[in-house]
């Protein structure tokens, strides 16, 4: 009580109970810079001399030393700065300098990051200690110590801002991000992650040609300043940039068909005629990445399919179910779904789409074995009687044979199921197996993967299809990963998780978590590593998606102690 205030950050004043207090000159500004950047610590009597007067005899320097000392102290107060023998140092309470409280506000907001904070919670640790930075610490203060000192803690500062505007941008927060974004990247316009991080904004709220006019900026800046280029991280953004710049934005038909079978829905007189447009609309929202209300609808659908049929629209219905939980990430719950539609068919014999749909499931779930003894259980659909049929064997086959590490039958069937799915002008399975042919081709070591991947992405926007956009950009990142480029592994993993939040596709968003700790592990960054894996497990439990006990002891993440068999189930 009664002891001073200093202000350091943005300004130099102190604030006693009686009000302001005045400094007598810079010797004596210097001085306090000095013992306020020790945070509280020792400063030792030789290194404030040398600091304040170079080269000056030892015997001198000392009584000058303690002479501005004691006036410092008379301006302070009694008890505010202590002597020892090992020099002297501030004695206040960490809350009564400001440079302090910013300086532990930070520190163990960005430390709690690597303890799987709360996201939530996170943010709001984050906002609180970037609000305590007002400026550039110690100003008018020119000594080579507190330059030091100066920069760590503008670091420490840009490093909350950046942390801060990721997770809102992965939050979806890119519009009310990008005003901040816009001042930070002015103010400090050779810090190249704040303009990545505005690019990337920019390239999710559509605006390509202000997101290039960024990258010109921030290049010439980065020459002009550094003499150096833009990084890995400024280029992949520029990369997605400059590929998308060409695309039409989604909706169109798909929005208007969206409306007129709502206006259909609302005008539906019976229970039979509901049930079909709730089917229809639910179908189409899966596609668009609605999944919650997909999943709605298509439960209503299959509630009256089950009372009052017809069978074949009631087993088609669980099919779509089966399918919609598949892009959720609930892939148990799915196979449920799909062996309580194989129980229609007399004697529970599935049909062959049934079966096709079962094995692909299971090639999510890694069980190739039992993906390819459902396809061994029966003939190979006739192309040409059923192309779309023959596509999603090919398909199916393609997957088994990857997971069996035969690369390049994995790329040949691939090709295969593309071409019958643009015979039958298949738009969902083309678009599809265009990841799956890129992560054969992938896995076969060639490049032309990286295209097919693009395309890919491309054909997801343009149908304003995010889990697909999702799947896409996950697969890309893992491209990045094995081809070393942990910066585009990242660009491409964070649109992943978007897009899969986005369209509550929690297996997807769980995938693009388990890429962006991959990255983080192979830049060094094992603090945002171990955020990103606790992020990964929280979306993976959001669904049933079968997750072993040693896939997630690989993630680093411990098994609770009183439930040893929990991560076995």
């Amino acid at each position: 009580m009664g002891k001073p205030t200093i202000c350091v950050i943005g300004q130099f004043e102190i604030f006693a109970e009686a009000g302001p207090v005045q400094l007598a000159g810079e010797l004596q500004r210097t001085l306090l810079a000095l013992l306020a950047s020790s945070h509280g610590r020792w400063v030792p009597a030789g290194v404030l001399s040398e600091a304040l007067w170079p080269g000056a005899p030892p015997g001198a320097a000392a009584s000058r030393l303690h002479v501005h000392v004691h006036r410092l102290r008379g301006r302070l107060g009694a008890g505010c700065i202590e002597a020892g023998p090992d020099g002297y140092r501030l004695h206040l309470h960490p809350e009564a300098v400001d440079v302090w409280r910013f300086d532990r506000l930070a520190s163990g907001t960005l430390a709690a990051h690597s303890d799987g904070t709360h996201e939530t919670e996170l943010l709001t640790r984050l906002d609180e200690a970037a609000a305590a930075w007002c400026g550039e610490p110690y100003p008018g203060v020119d000594h080579p110590l507190v330059d030091a000192e100066r920069h760590r803690l503008t670091e420490l500062y840009l490093l909350v801002e950046e942390t801060r505007a990721q997770h809102r941008l992965d939050r979806g927060e890119h519009h009310e991000l990008l005003e901040h974004l816009v001042r930070a990247s002015c103010a400090h316009p050779t810090r190249e992650r704040l303009h990545t991080l505005r690019m990337t904004a920019l390239f999710r709220l559509g605006e390509h040609a202000q997101a290039a006019e960024v990258y010109t900026a921030a290049r010439d800046t980065l020459a002009t300043e550094l003499g150096a280029v833009p990084g890995p991280a400024l280029e992949a953004i520029h990369s997605l940039v400059a590929e998308d710049a060409g695309d039409e934005p989604p909706g169109g038909a798909g929005c208007a068909e969206e409306h007129l079978l709502r206006e259909r829905l609302s005008a539906a007189r019976c229970a039979e005629e509901r049930a079909m447009v709730q089917r229809q609309l639910g179908m189409l929202l899966g596609a668009t990445g609605h999944l919650e209300e997909s999943l709605e609808l298509l439960f209503r659908a299959e509630a009256q399919y089950r009372l009052h049929g017809p069978l074949r629209s009631h087993r088609a219905v669980l099919q779509q179910l089966a399918m919609e939980m598949s892009k959720v990430g609930d892939l148990r719950r799915a196979l449920r779904l799909l062996e309580e539609a194989q129980q229609t068919y007399p004697g529970a014999q599935p049909s062959d789409r049934l079966r096709i749909v079962r094995a692909i499931v299971l090639t999510h779930m890694k069980d190739a074995d039992g993906a390819l003894a459902l396809l061994e259980d029966g003939r190979r659909p006739n192309a040409a009687n059923n192309p779309l049929l023959a596509g999603m064997w090919w398909r199916a086959h393609s997957i088994v044979v990857r997971l069996h590490q035969q690369h390049e039958e994995a790329v040949s069937f691939a090709r295969e199921a593309l071409r019958l799915a643009q015979r039958a002008d298949a738009a969902i399975l083309q678009s599809v197996v265009m990841v799956d042919l890129a992560c054969a081709l992938r896995d076969a070591g060639q490049d032309e993967a990286h295209r097919w991947y693009r395309r890919a992405v491309r054909l997801g926007h343009q149908q304003g299809r995010p889990p697909l956009v999702a799947l896409a950009e996950g697969s890309a990142a893992k491209a990045a990963l094995l081809d070393g480029d942990p910066d585009r592994a990242t660009v491409h993993a964070r649109e992943a998780l978007r897009h899969a939040r986005q369209a509550g596709a929690w297996g997807l968003a769980g995938r693009a978590s388990s890429r962006l700790a991959e990255a983080a592990d192979q830049l060094g960054e094992t603090m945002r590593a171990s955020w990103y894996r606790q992020e990964s497990l929280s979306q993976y439990r959001r669904v049933d998606f079968p997750l072993s006990t040693s896939s997630r002891c690989d993630r680093g993440l411990r098994p609770p102690h009183n439930l040893p068999g929990m991560l076995a189930r």
